[in-house]
């Protein structure tokens, strides 16, 4: 089974993980000490609202 996850999904896992064992470690539970790290993950860019569509967007409008 081949699942595509985004690199954003995959941190969040890595963030839970690397709290719980954190913790575990914290606890006494494991000994060693050692580092989870997070992948590099692509930015999305949002689309943004032009300059005419804010305008418009903030126009007072007319009630009469």
């Amino acid at each position: 089974m081949n699942k595509d996850i985004s690199s954003s999904s995959v941190n969040n896992y890595l963030r839970t993980i690397r709290r719980f064992l954190y913790y575990s470690m914290e606890m006494g539970y494991i000994k060693e000490d050692f580092k989870v790290s997070l992948i590099k993950a692509e930015k999305k860019v949002k689309e943004t609202y032009s300059n005419a569509e804010l305008e418009r967007l903030l126009e007072k409008p007319d009630v009469e």
